[in-house]
């Protein structure tokens, strides 16, 4: 009996990780479709569904969500010492390594 309850546990967080996986695809395409037509809101939504269900899929695959919040900040930092300055999006990283930190610091 146990061991059929551990792999009912296995099918049941491979299936959600399925289903993770095709909403993420969907919700990339659907970012895709927004960018046509610009909605920032509409754009804005579809950017939310994308890192709710990607942080979703990474907890669900063994990365804690504090694991995926360093990570995030690493890349960032990492990616503005080997980028050239006076690329167009150094700007945006730069703006986005501020905004987390003011978040973070908020919630302290």
């Amino acid at each position: 009996m146990r061991n059929r309850l551990k792999i009912n546990r296995i099918t049941d967080r491979n299936t959600t990780i399925e289903y993770l996986k095709a909403d993420l695809v969907q919700s990339v395409g659907e970012l895709f479709k927004a960018l046509i037509k610009p909605d920032t809101e509409e754009i804005a939504d579809r950017l939310a569904n994308i890192v709710i269900i990607s942080c979703v899929l990474g907890r669900r695959s063994g990365v804690s969500f504090q694991a995926t919040n360093q990570a995030l900040a690493d890349k960032i930092d990492n990616t503005l010492q080997n980028v050239a300055s006076d690329q167009n999006w150094y700007q945006d990283l730069v703006e986005l390594r501020q905004y987390l930190e003011e978040r973070k610091d908020r919630n302290r």
